[in-house]
């Protein structure tokens, strides 16, 4: 059974995620670069370490020595080679252990030139270089491609909402501080750690703060005596990533007896570092009050392309029908501008397509906050231009929330009493269920009966029937003999 994370709902951005696809090159880059250094080096340091563990073996056996002879053939490691050098039980003038010193000196010397020693974060020996470097090296091709996948579902939202600087700082001190505590931690301090996980970590763990109730889409496998199960399910963030934290927890608890070079420490530490960054960010009001005016400046800089151009240009020559082609060239590329939007829908109503411009109506609408000044906007747009005949059933509920949100209650229902309207039988029976409970709120009972009786005219087996009853029975308005 496994599950792979395909994409999120919230996966477009207002401008090019530089960062996110550099650094998904880059490790792509020296992948390339040193898988083919790392091949060579592993088939000596392979060649090396079987002479090594028979030489060994041999000076174990050769010396009879009853505490080795009693672990029998053990794990060949540092701490074990140096135990074995320092240990004055054997003899170091035989000709055995000088074969073995000789053999052993072999190994440490082509260790100390193997690349992920070099560069990869060896505990014992950490520097500035080696803590950034580890996290553009990558041992397999399976542990690159499901980092870099990791990095592309949530390094594009993040660097789009904070900004470069801020999405580049916390992916590299994250990375950092991850490193180091799995640095801290490890019981063997010789063995490098490599990889982006721990700043990939960093960027999951601010993700589920900014992003707390996308949508993660996984694929799915699963085999059930013989018979396969496979398909998509989406997920929400705030279930996805704490399961994962949790999996990352339990594996730490288990590495040390099972030894799976899995560097769980490293991703706990930098998912803890990113919910902190991402609850800072949030809280103290820095995406709201600094970040954003920077990135709103941003944006300003990208809207006037040449299509945005030609299309004001033809606005201001009243070519209505050009500016739409050029406006629709425009948002290929920069979806969510809103004012590339709001004069799309003009142009439309001023040829006469409002039936097209109230499918963007319900685009911006879908994209916009409940409280956001951008579907007020919107609503005065429509209104003015007379598109509300035309609304999609959809863009009337984001309205009637909006309103419920502002506790209007009337122009919530009459919003709701638009949708009525339409042909949409799943948000018509909604619909008529939040009339009668707003009717019923306001105190406005006759109306709340009146289209009670459409509700069950209508929609006689419907579960927004049965709830409706409830709510018109609480309120005493149905005699029961």
């Amino acid at each position: 059974m496994f599950f792979i994370p395909i994409f999120n709902e919230d996966f477009e951005f207002k401008r090019l995620p530089f960062i996110t696809i550099f650094i998904i090159l880059l490790n792509v880059i020296v992948f390339i670069f040193t898988s083919q250094i790392v091949s060579r080096q592993m088939k000596g340091m392979n060649k090396i370490s079987v002479k090594l563990y028979n030489v060994t073996i041999e000076l174990i056996m050769e010396n009879q020595n009853t505490e080795y002879m009693e672990e029998g053939y053990p794990v060949i490691d540092a701490n074990f080679l140096e135990r074995i050098k320092s240990d004055t039980v054997f003899d170091h003038e035989s000709d055995m252990y000088k074969e073995w010193e000789n053999c052993y000196n072999q190994f440490e010397d082509i260790k100390a030139q193997l690349l992920y020693y070099k560069w990869g974060a060896t505990p014992e020996k950490l520097s500035i270089i080696t803590l950034i470097s580890a996290m553009f090296i990558h041992g397999s091709f399976l542990h690159l491609f499901f980092n870099m996948l990791f990095l592309w579902l949530v390094g594009l939202n993040i660097e789009d909402d904070w900004g470069k600087p801020v999405f580049l700082s916390i992916y590299l001190i994250g990375g950092i501080i991850s490193t180091l505590v799995y640095s801290a931690i490890s019981a063997d301090k010789s063995i490098p750690l490599i990889g982006a996980s721990g700043a990939i970590s960093v960027v999951m763990g601010a993700f589920m703060i900014r992003h707390f109730k996308t949508r993660i889409r996984y694929f799915y496998f699963i085999l059930l005596i013989f018979y396969p199960f496979w398909g998509f399910i989406n997920i929400p963030a705030y279930v996805a990533l704490p399961l994962w934290f949790i999996q990352q927890i339990f594996g730490a608890s288990m590495s040390a007896k099972l030894n799976s070079g899995v560097a769980y420490w490293a991703h706990i530490s930098g998912f803890l570092f990113g919910v902190v960054a991402g609850l800072l960010i949030k809280f103290t009001g820095l995406e709201k009050n600094i970040l954003e005016p920077l990135i709103e400046e941003e944006r300003e800089k990208i809207k006037i392309s040449n299509n945005m151009q030609m299309a004001l240009d033809s606005i201001d020559n009243s070519k209505y029908k050009d500016a739409i082609d050029f406006l629709k060239i425009h948002l290929q590329e920069h979806r969510n501008d809103i004012d590339a939007l709001n004069l799309l829908i003009t142009s439309m109503v001023k040829t006469d397509n409002k039936l097209e411009a109230s499918h963007y109506c319900e685009y911006i609408a879908e994209r916009a906050d409940l409280l956001h000044q951008d579907l007020m906007n919107l609503y005065v747009m429509m209104t003015d231009d007379n598109i509300f005949d035309y609304a999609t059933p959809k863009t009337l509920l984001i309205f009637s929330n909006y309103f419920l949100n502002k506790s209007k209650y009337v122009d919530a229902i009459d919003m709701c009493i638009e949708i009525c309207k339409k042909d949409n039988v799943k948000l018509k029976r909604l619909a008529l269920l939040r009339i009668i409970k707003l009717n019923l709120d306001i105190e406005k009972y006759s109306q709340a009966k009146e289209y009670y009786l459409i509700l069950k005219r209508n929609f006689p087996d419907s579960i927004e029937l049965i709830n409706a009853y409830n709510l018109i029975k609480s309120k005493g308005l149905i005699n029961e003999k």
